[in-house]
């Protein structure tokens, strides 16, 4: 069970900084305060976007195995025939946003459930595309 945050507390998403007094920013960084509701209601469109990449990107996949895998397709249906490091790479793009819709629930979620924002998790979420990114890039270099 996460630790309760008092409803009238501010917290910086910069530097973590918290104070219970009115300010607008941060005395330390200059960052925006938000209060823990604010930092929830953003939590929960964070898990809503990432349910939709989800969704939205796991259709494309999809649909693209589809047409690499299909044995037979109708008239006028594409078939995908590249070489198997284009389609890794092509994958690889594929589940970029896909893993960024994970990293917005996971963070959403987390900051929905304890009122404080995360930085540790949307960094984690970033770096995770990074990776996927270069590994897509990496594919087509070694082609």
């Amino acid at each position: 069970m996460p630790p309760t945050v008092r409803p009238d507390l501010q917290m910086c998403h910069r530097c973590g900084f918290e104070t219970t007094e009115s300010f607008s920013q941060c005395l330390r960084c200059g960052g925006e305060l938000q209060t823990a509701v604010q930092i929830r209601r953003q939590g929960r469109r964070l898990v809503w976007i990432g349910v939709l990449l989800i969704a939205l990107m796991g259709v494309v996949v999809a649909f693209v195995t589809h047409l690499v895998l299909a044995p037979a397709l109708p008239a006028g249906f594409p078939r995908i025939t590249e070489t198997p490091d284009i389609l890794a790479a092509t994958y690889a793009a594929l589940l970029l946003p896909l893993a960024f819709g994970f990293a917005c629930v996971w963070k959403g979620a987390a900051q929905w459930r304890s009122g404080r924002p995360s930085l540790r998790l949307l960094t984690l979420g970033l770096g995770i595309g990074v990776v996927l990114l270069s590994g897509a890039a990496l594919l087509l270099l070694l082609r």
